[in-house]
């Protein structure tokens, strides 16, 4: 016998010819095979059981076995004893975890919808289970006795894939909708039911050689190892699972207990005449499905077990599978049947059964597709129907056939019938603004979203923050977002948490750590939730969510993609994506906070205290270029200032008076070029030009009627904001007003202001208003919220003047996001053209561009516009963290 590994090739030692050298290649060859085929398979949303059992046929008989010496060398007949028996093991521990995922209390309440939905999709297709096993013995494709056909065939077209219906349901965001509720809980109970009929079966198929009897006797002890296991082992695991819960850490000698379950329960069924499997299904059931120890054990054994392992199952299956013994009329006869009789007998069932409780017609299709997915648990059916001698050769290949095709339809078809995007829209109502809410003082409301640990010291820092002097004024709801996966853990929490507001985040620990970081700092009430996607479509989650809770601001961590990320997240994902695309659809103001950790491994975390001056002030500065974004930034800068532990700067940047006469003489001649333009298109289309420009008032022509060229060349911004913040700011109070304090007096100023340059008078009128609260503080004795400082710039020294204000100094650097798109990469012939764009914040943002060398739509921080381009590349972000804001409308 050869020694288990090899000696080498330097030896000239093949590893092709040592048993774990061998079995290690092919476990690597299956893993890549059937990660390819996932991606390929990705866009058109299939489950990846669908991309390993391709992959499995693909490695088989039916395909690259056609190689010559593939199979005796890959997988010679030798080998596949010992990797059948890796692919059992992963198998029995991947069954253990689907009877975690059931809840055995929620299977006692399971409500009259979900029992009648359940039981008709076994009764029917084992009504029609007799005239397919009619079908199969008269074309003469089994020589097994009838009963023995009948029973396996009602199993293996009744059976539902309890995993891979919750991993469809996900996908296609129906699990905590009616109709996924609905179909879970008739899955669940119904896969209680199939395991059962399973078991019977290999019961009867493993004493059909013996007397009657046996069976019986099988069958009893069957139900004797059940009873033993809820009333003995049960207790004693909930009580296990209470004291872990109560100490906040699971044992490792509980998991061994766990664990040692499984193997103890397999080897019980299996002495019994029990297929294995049946014992560690049990073994799952016997977790309490709620508890933090059901979840630690999920997430030790679920990654190995589902990435490394369970692949080799359906390798196996594969190797088993020749599509090519489908070589005759007959066969193709049996497998149409088949396939029609599974589709049939659950689709028709399931939909009938639903319409009977007067739901939707469309709502009780999507159910019936639902549970006409079969997926592993098929597969483990028909292996088991291989082993015991029931099916052939021909016959296991048209039923793993059926098997793909009720799989591969089920989520093309469910989005066809019952499409999320059509009958789960949701109307995103837009939320107040930040200066909106400062000038009603509202609380704000507030959308932390997490990733995980890394981003809960700063979402707590920055929520600490916000509250400004009042606690009261904010509203917080976190976030924890995660990523959909194969993962059953993941499919556990989504099912239970996702949409769903509590004051903690169940079984999420990230969830818990903010919530207690909250209660400790912030003193801010926290609500929470979970939104488990896939990384293309979590935006959608995050909208829906700032949605729901009418939130003001989304504070997000920005996650940079790297090099590496780009080259890992295939196109259309990311956490990048995820950024980019919540900044474009987001109902609300957007905040992106930038931890000065991402600048590198040894950077402290954000605001950390020894970058907080005397007696514990962090010390924040923003950053006032000017524009929608930048007011919005000037509003939540403006509640952190009012902070009692914050210090804040407000820097306004502005362009010299050469600069800006310069930008008003090219914008007047602009002006005037486009009025020369209407008058020259109008005079073409018949009308008068004479008659509009003719005499009279300017209010009025010569025949009385309102000229609208100058509306139609600068149309009137949104006068009704620029007066309500004058009154409320009392713009013109100041010096920069010379005709007094009235109200109307500074209405006049900012209506003068709207034709030359309504962005400026929109910014003063944002910076009158903080100004006017500061003043307020110093007349009432409290601590100023803000120190205001102006600095002017020109055109050849944006940048550089940004830089001389020792940014430093500060810890936490606010300001707007102002990105120009497509971002503007100025060149010097460029830059006069760029000077007639009108409003001085866009001209200063294109030279802060300009001044970002390099600077491309390939960089990691393009979205977060050139401001922080310019800072990460100064390398002030090594000692100060970002918050960049951006404006709803400005998108």
């Amino acid at each position: 016998m050869s020694p288990v590994n090899s000696n080498g090739l330097i030896v000239n030692d093949s590893p092709l010819h040592h048993s774990l050298t061998l079995l290690l290649i092919q476990l690597l060859i299956i893993i890549a095979f059937s990660r390819v085929l996932a991606v390929v398979l990705r866009p058109l949303r299939q489950p990846r059981v669908i991309a390993e059992l391709i992959g499995g046929i693909l490695l088989g008989p039916s395909v690259l076995g056609r190689i010559p010496g593939f199979l005796d060398h890959v997988f010679p007949e030798s080998s596949l004893p010992v990797l059948e028996d890796v692919a059992t093991l992963a198998l029995l521990f991947f069954l253990f975890l689907i009877g975690l995922e059931l809840d055995v209390n929620a299977l006692k309440t399971v409500g009259p919808k979900a029992l009648v939905i359940s039981a008709s999709g076994i009764i029917l297709p084992f009504a029609l289970a007799v005239p397919v096993t009619v079908c199969i013995k008269g074309l003469g494709l089994s020589s097994v006795g009838f009963g023995y056909l009948y029973l396996f065939t009602g199993v293996a077209i009744g059976i539902t894939a309890f995993p891979v219906l919750a991993r469809i349901l996900a996908e296609t965001r129906l699990l905590t909708t009616d109709i996924g509720q609905i179909a879970m809980a008739a899955a669940a109970a119904g896969d209680v039911v199939a395991w059962c009929l399973l078991a019977l079966t290999v019961a009867v198929l493993n004493s059909r050689n013996q007397s009657p009897i046996a069976g019986l006797w099988i069958l009893l002890a069957g139900i004797a190892f059940i009873l033993f296991m809820f009333i003995f082992i049960r207790p004693i695991f909930r009580f296990i699972a209470q004291r872990n819960d109560e100490r906040g850490v699971v044992s490792e000698f509980s998991v061994c207990l766990a664990l040692s379950l499984v193997l103890v329960a397999s080897l019980l069924t299996d002495i019994i005449g029990i297929h294995p499997i049946f014992g560690a299904f049990v073994a799952g059931m016997m977790i309490p499905h709620d508890s933090a120890y059901a979840v630690a054990l999920t997430s030790k054994v679920e990654d190995f077990i589902a990435v490394t392992l369970l692949p080799a199952y359906f390798a196996v299956s594969g190797l088993k599978t020749q599509i090519a013994s489908i070589n005759s009329g007959k066969a193709v006869v049996a497998m149409f049947v088949i396939i029609f009789a599974a589709c049939f007998g659950k689709i028709v069932a399931c939909t009938a059964a639903a319409c009977a409780f007067k739901m939707p017609f469309r709502k009780s299709l999507a159910i019936g597709l639902l549970m006409n997915s079969k997926g592993l648990v098929e597969l483990i059916v028909l292996n088991v129907g291989l082993q015991a001698g029931v099916l052939d050769q021909q016959l296991f290949a048209t039923f793993v056939i059926m098997c793909l095709v009720t799989t591969f339809m089920a989520t093309p078809l469910v989005m066809w019938v019952y499409p999320p995007a059509r009958f789960q829209k949701q109307t995103l109502a837009p939320a107040q603004k930040l200066q909106a809410v400062a000038l009603d003082h509202k609380p704000v409301r507030l959308l932390a979203c997490l990733y995980g640990r890394n981003d809960i010291p700063g979402a707590v820092k920055i929520t600490e923050l916000a509250k400004g002097s009042d606690q009261q004024n904010l509203r917080v709801h976190a976030l924890h977002l995660q990523e959909l996966s194969e993962r059953p853990s993941a499919i556990l929490t989504m099912q239970r948490w996702a949409g769903k507001v509590s004051p903690a985040f169940g079984m999420t620990n990230v969830g818990l750590t903010f919530k207690s970081f909250g209660d400790l700092d912030t003193k801010v009430p926290v609500t929470s939730s979970v939104a488990i996607s896939s990384l293309t479509s979590m935006h959608e989650d995050i909208t829906a969510a700032a949605a729901r809770s009418q939130s003001n601001v989304i504070l997000l961590p920005y996650q940079p993609a790297g090099a590496i990320g780009r080259l890992l997240d295939f196109p259309g994902g990311g956490l990048d994506q995820i950024t980019s695309q919540t900044l474009k659809t987001a109902p609300c103001t957007v905040a992106l906070l930038v931890n000065r950790t991402e600048a590198g491994p040894t950077s402290s975390p954000v605001i950390s205290p020894e970058r907080s001056i005397e007696n514990g002030v962090t010390r924040a500065v923003m950053l006032f270029f000017g524009g929608p974004d930048d007011r919005e930034a000037l509003s939540l800068a403006a509640r952190i200032g009012g902070h009692p532990q914050v210090e804040l700067t407000v820097i306004r940047f502005l362009p010299s008076e050469a600069w800006a006469l310069a930008l008003q003489q090219k914008a007047a001649a602009k002006q005037a070029e486009e009025k020369q333009e209407l008058l020259a298109r109008r005079a073409s289309q018949g009308d008068s030009a004479g008659e509009i420009s003719s005499g009279g008032s300017p209010e009025q022509n010569a025949e009385g009627k309102k000229p609208v060229i100058e509306d139609e060349v600068a149309p009137a911004p949104k006068a009704v904001e620029l007066k309500e913040l004058a009154r409320r700011t009392n713009l013109g109070a100041d010096d920069r007003t010379a005709s007094g304090s009235s109200e109307a007096s500074a209405v006049s100023v900012v209506i003068d202001r709207l034709q030359p340059d309504k962005e400026r008078a929109l910014d003063d009128a944002a910076l009158a208003f903080l100004y006017a609260e500061a003043k307020r503080d110093h007349s009432e004795g409290r601590r100023v919220r803000a120190k205001f400082e102006n600095v002017e710039l020109d055109q050849q020294s944006v940048w550089s003047a940004v830089k001389a204000i020792k940014l430093h100094q500060y810890n936490l650097i606010v300001f707007g996001r102002n990105l120009v798109r497509p971002p503007p990469i100025l060149t010097p012939e460029d830059e006069g053209a760029t000077l007639t764009r009108g409003n001085s914040f866009k001209l200063i943002r294109d030279s802060l561009s300009a001044a970002a060398s390099g600077w491309t739509n390939t960089d990691v921080r393009p979205m977060l516009g050139p401001v922080a381009d310019n800072l990460f590349k100064s390398g002030v972000i090594e000692q100060a963290s970002l918050l960049v804001v951006q404006d709803s409308e400005s998108r």
